[in-house]
C-alpha cells in the first residue's frame, strides 16, 4: 500500500539524505534532510538556512563540524564528555549514485540553479569511476550553472576517453586533446587532415582560428603516436570540430571520436550555430 509522506511544490534534491523544501504547500509540513549540516539558528529557520547555504555555496567553503567526543575516547583517555570544535569542507554536491542527464537552468527561491534528470549507470564500476572523478573536480568547483556543467563534462569525458590511449590530458581539456591529435593526423597525412601546409603554416592557421599552436608542436607531432577514438565528446571539443570541418571538410570523425558515439557527435554539431 502506498502512503503519502510529503507534499511540497518544489524540492531541492541535493544528494542522498539531503533534501530541502524550496516551495512549500500551505497546510503541509516542509521536507528537510540536512545532509549532516548543523544550522546555527533556531529550528524554525533551518529550512531557510539550508536553502541559502545550498544556493550560495562556494568551492572550499567550510562548515561547522563540532561534536562530542566518543565513548571510546572517554574510556581510553579517561576523559570527561567534552565538545570538540572542528570545521570540515562543505559538501552539498550530488553524490552521483545516478547519471545526470538533460542539464538546464531553473528558478529556485528567486535565483537560478542548474537542474537535471537522471538515469541508472550501466554498471557499478562506471558509477564509482564518476564519483571518484567528481571528487577530484569539486575540490575547486561547485556544480551550480551551465558553465560548471560544461567544465565538469569536459573533465569527466577527457578522463574516461583517454584512458589507455597513452595521451595525457592537460589544462586545455578536450580542446587540447582534439588540437594535438588533429596536428598529429595533419602532419602524418592521415584521416583527411592534410592540406599540404608546412609546420609553420599549420601552427599559424590554428593560432589564427583561436587555438594557440607553435611550430615546434607541429614538428614534434610527426613522431608522436596517433591514437584512434581518443577525442572526448564534449561541447568544447565540438566547437573546435566545427571550426576544423570548415577548413578540412574531409576530416574523418570516425577516427577521432569514441566508437558508438557518432550519433551524439552529429547531434551536437548540428546544434552549434
Amino acid at each position: 500500500m502506498l502512503v503519502e509522506k510529503h507534499r511540497i511544490a518544489q524540492v531541492i534534491a541535493m544528494k542522498t539524505r539531503g533534501q530541502i523544501t524550496a516551495q512549500a504547500i500551505e497546510g503541509h509540513p516542509a521536507l528537510l534532510a540536512k545532509a549532516g549540516i548543523k544550522p546555527p539558528c533556531s529550528f524554525s529557520e533551518h529550512n531557510r538556512y539550508m536553502i541559502d547555504l545550498y544556493l550560495e555555496r562556494r568551492p572550499n567553503q567550510l562548515t561547522d563540524n563540532t561534536h562530542l567526543i566518543s565513548t571510546t575516547e572517554q574510556w581510553l583517555n579517561e576523559s570527561d564528555l567534552v565538545m570538540l570544535k572542528k570545521e570540515r569542507r562543505l559538501n552539498l554536491e550530488f553524490d552521483f549514485k545516478r547519471k545526470l542527464i538533460n542539464p538546464r537552468m531553473i528558478a529556485v527561491d528567486g535565483r537560478e540553479h542548474i537542474a537535471f534528470d537522471s538515469s541508472p549507470w550501466r554498471s557499478a564500476e562506471e558509477a564509482q569511476q564518476a564519483r571518484v572523478l567528481f571528487d577530484g573536480w569539486r575540490t575547486d568547483n561547485c556544480l551550480k550553472t551551465m558553465a560548471d556543467w560544461e567544465s565538469w563534462e569536459d573533465y569527466y569525458e577527457s578522463a574516461i576517453t583517454t584512458k589507455g590511449t597513452g595521451i595525457k590530458v592537460t589544462t586545455e581539456g578536450s580542446v587540447g586533446l582534439l588540437r594535438r591529435i588533429f596536428i598529429r593526423a595533419a602532419v602524418q597525412k592521415y584521416w583527411g587532415c592534410d592540406r599540404g601546409l608546412t609546420y609553420k603554416a599549420l601552427a599559424e592557421q590554428l593560432t589564427a582560428l583561436g587555438y594557440k599552436t607553435t611550430t615546434d608542436e607541429c614538428k614534434n607531432a610527426k613522431r608522436s603516436k596517433l591514437p584512434e577514438h581518443a577525442v572526448p565528446v564534449t561541447i568544447r571539443s565540438m566547437r573546435l570540430t566545427k571550426v576544423l570541418l570548415n577548413h578540412y571538410p574531409t576530416m574523418d570523425l570516425y577516427k577521432l571520436f569514441p566508437q558508438g558515439r557518432m550519433d551524439e557527435v552529429m547531434h551536437l554539431l548540428g546544434e552549434l550555430v
